[in-house]
């Protein structure tokens, strides 16, 4: 029995050694299998976060180029409202300027007629005075003759 025993030790002790073998390569199969997918998940994941930074980056660059051009738009308004301003008080000054010229000529038309008024009742009275005196003139003719 003794031999019995020890030659069915023998087979035994080499199917340990093969299932110990077994085991190494499915447990060095099933690592390497783990760490295809946990890289696989890992890069996966890294991948996403890439992604997920490079979408809030470009959602900035779109928020701050928005502020920026309502910036520029609200600067450009301003300035067209400046520059509209400022013409609309140029033409203000140039009318101005121009009702002051057209009220000095007013005025110095005004001033000429009525120097000229003037004149003319001048000569008018000097003409009555003239025709007067001819009347007497030719009366005392008519008297002497």
């Amino acid at each position: 029995m003794w031999l019995k025993l020890k030659i069915s030790y023998v087979p035994c002790k080499l199917n340990i050694r093969r299932w110990n073998n077994i085991k190494i390569y499915y447990i060095i199969t099933l690592n390497i299998l783990i760490g295809i997918i946990i890289g696989y998940l890992i890069t996966k994941y890294i991948a996403k976060a890439k992604i997920s930074s490079a979408e809030l980056s470009a959602k900035n660059i779109i928020e701050n180029a928005e502020r920026e051009a309502n910036s520029l738009k609200k600067e450009t308004e301003l300035q067209a409202k400046e520059e509209a301003y400022n013409i609309k008080r140029d033409a203000d000054s140039e009318i101005k300027q121009k009702r002051i010229e057209m009220q000095r000529l007013e005025s110095s038309l005004i001033s000429r007629s009525n120097s000229l008024v003037q004149k003319i009742e001048s000569l008018e009275k000097r003409e009555k005075s003239l025709d007067c005196k001819e009347k007497e003139l030719e009366n005392n003719i008519q008297k002497n003759q």
